[in-house]
């Protein structure tokens, strides 16, 4: 079991070689891939924000409606 894992050891770097040398992304994926994650935030900063907005208004209409 040992020799396996020492095997499989040794054969990790060979591949992430293998992989960055012949899997590269073209430009062009690359160029989208960055517009969705930049997407991605702004979505997710507009939802936090409308969250918080939520919870001011939860707050100011418990403290005024008592």
């Amino acid at each position: 079991m040992l020799k396996v894992f020492s095997y499989l050891l040794a054969v990790i770097p060979v591949l992430i070689f293998v992989k960055t040398v012949f899997f590269r992304r073209s430009g062009v994926l690359k160029k989208a891939a960055e517009d969705f994650d930049r997407n991605v935030g702004y979505l997710s900063k507009a939802i936090v924000i409308g969250l918080c907005l939520l919870f001011a208004f939860f707050i100011v209409h418990k403290i005024f409606n008592q």
